[in-house]
């Protein structure tokens, strides 16, 4: 069953990591934090151009993500990953 049809993601951006034959559960899984399917185009264009790991993927999507949505314990993790990744 095709995880990514049956939830509210971006038509293009479940197309493409499809056809890329990545693992689109896990990146659909994250960028579906982005209720906003313009930005989850968005991010999904930067995670194929950058072939980003789905743990990059989740930090560039809390980065996307209105400041008001996160959490501070989100916030704080996010700075923490930043760190560790460079």
């Amino acid at each position: 069953m095709d995880f990514c049809a049956h939830h509210q993601f971006h038509l293009k951006a479940r197309n493409m990591f499809l056809f890329l034959d990545t693992d689109a559960f896990g990146h659909a899984k994250e960028l579906m934090e982005l209720e906003d399917k313009n930005k989850q185009l968005e991010v999904c264009k930067k995670v194929v151009k950058e072939n980003l790991s789905i743990k990059d993927t989740a930090l560039l999507v809390d980065q996307a993500r209105p400041a008001g949505e996160l959490t501070e314990r989100e916030k704080e993790l996010n700075r923490i990953e930043k760190d560790i990744i460079k």
